[in-house]
């Protein structure tokens, strides 16, 4: 299962998790008994976290395992964006990146 920005989960999904990640079962509303997760059972989540932010935010952050990604270098993003959509000129998608790039640094120093 793929959980993204787990780091935004509101407080009962949170509590959901907690109960899933510690003893491999999800208690679900309306249901006598809680659902077992099956063997090889294995949870993704994805978080943003940056600046003060950190894994505190984050239900029984100890039982996740941390893999940072570093953000895409321009020259690997315009790739992609070329890749994905044939009729942008490499030209178009190197400007649109790094507009892209420095609307996110702008942002990040808010």
């Amino acid at each position: 299962v793929l959980l993204e920005d787990v780091d935004r989960a509101p407080a009962e999904v949170s509590a959901a998790l907690v109960t899933l990640l510690d003893h491999r079962e999800l208690i679900v509303p309306g249901r006598g008994d809680p659902v077992r997760a099956a063997p090889g059972f294995r949870v993704l989540g994805t978080a943003t976290l940056w600046g003060g932010r950190d894994a505190a935010r984050i239900a029984h952050a100890a039982l996740w395992r941390r893999v940072a990604v570093a953000p895409l270098g321009a020259g690997e993003a315009a790739s992609i964006v070329c890749a994905r959509h044939k009729r942008i000129p490499t030209e178009l998608a190197v400007r649109l990146v790094d507009a892209q790039q420095r609307c996110a640094a702008a942002l990040s120093s808010l």
